[in-house]
């Protein structure tokens, strides 16, 4: 979740449509995506650059500091700590600007990246500092946004049903408060709509309002994976397997060619891979998964892919040793045949040239 709006697309645009694939043919479009990952990662990082280079170009400080908060929504889900630093920056120019609502902006936007990068008490401190109810309307919505993460990744880290509870009601709480703010209808009344259904058990309507918006949503952008990503929870639930994986793919696809760090998407499809026994792609996409969150450098999402790194990686590693058991069991078959034919050729050999003196002998002896 995200106040931000999506960035446009990087290099070239989704011209294939996704939607009418079935899985094998998303899998191949996938794989030849990953192969891409470099490329997009450099694009990637040559926007970012140009953008830092204008925001650092503006002598305007109240410029300079729109500019700069609208790098940090490139970095929130790229680079954790480079956006920390940013907002940090933007911290102090709001201060220099004098202007309060600035400041209260910057710091929920800490609360944030902080939340979704695992900093918990971080995170934690700053929601401290405010009153929920003496924040301004606008900023309320920012508050629940950054709340949402704070909990929803906290349960993640824990991973433990007995002390989720809690985190889950503030989670309902938030969105009972989103959806106060947004006319009814609206698009984001209905995504927070459909996750209370969700939350209730109510998948089929949730499904419905998730399908209506994302068929809404513009193909290509960071929102539109996100979506994807809600309509494969709701297949799953539903016991629709095959197209919860159709539509984490389209989101893991859409995601690498974002250059989005996060790959939760390509995340959860590792772990559908592995439980369908296709252990070759599942570990190379939780590869993909533990270098980006390298990259991206947060701890939180570290520790998360390793739980599942670590059961596809020893997975891997067995199917290897069996194969490599495998090859050095047929190296030995091979080598006794080769071994078997060397003997026969040998003795064909002995028994020719035995052949060919007892013909000279019988020739000799006619003659």
């Amino acid at each position: 979740l995200s106040a931000q709006a999506s960035p446009p697309p990087i290099g070239e645009p989704m011209a294939k449509n996704l939607n009418t694939m079935n899985s094998d043919e998303l899998l191949r479009e996938l794989d030849n995506v990953i192969g891409k990952h470099d490329e997009y990662s450099k694009k990637k990082a040559e926007r970012v650059r140009a953008l830092e280079k204008d925001m650092k170009a503006e002598k305007d400080l109240n410029s300079r500091y729109q500019k700069a908060l609208a790098l940090v929504g490139e970095y929130e889900t790229y680079v954790s700590d480079s956006a920390a630093n940013l907002l940090n920056e933007c911290l102090d120019m709001a201060e220099q600007i004098g202007e309060s609502n600035y400041i209260i902006a910057v710091k929920l936007r800490m609360a944030m990246v902080y939340s979704i990068s695992g900093m918990f008490v971080a995170a934690d401190k700053i929601f401290q500092e405010f009153e929920y109810d003496k924040l301004d309307q606008s900023y309320r919505g920012l508050y629940c946004y950054a709340r949402i993460r704070y909990c929803e990744n906290i349960v993640r880290d824990i991973d433990d049903k007995r002390f989720s509870q809690q985190f889950m009601e503030e989670v309902d709480w938030c969105r009972s408060e989103l959806m106060k703010m947004w006319s009814e209808g609206s698009t984001p009344y209905l995504k927070e709509l459909a996750n209370r259904y969700e939350s209730a058990g109510r998948y089929k309507e949730a499904f419905d309002i998730l399908h209506d918006v994302y068929n809404q949503e513009v193909s290509g952008t960071h929102g539109h994976a996100m979506l994807a990503m809600s309509l494969a929870q709701c297949y799953r639930l539903m016991g629709k397997e095959d197209l919860a994986k159709k539509y984490l793919i389209i989101a893991a696809i859409t995601d690498i060619k974002l250059a989005i760090k996060e790959n939760e998407a390509l995340l959860a499809l590792s772990a559908i891979l592995y439980d369908e026994g296709d252990i070759d792609r599942a570990y190379r996409y939780v590869r993909v998964c533990l270098d980006d969150a390298n990259f991206y450098n947060s701890h939180f999402k570290d520790s998360v892919i390793a739980r599942t790194y670590s059961i596809v990686d020893s997975a891997y590693m067995s199917r290897m040793e069996a194969q490599r058991k495998k090859l050095q069991g047929y190296l030995v078959v091979i080598s006794v045949i080769v071994l078997l034919l060397v003997v026969v050729l040998f003795e064909s050999y002995k028994q020719r040239n035995k052949l060919m003196q007892i013909r000279a002998e019988l020739k000799n002896a006619n003659q």
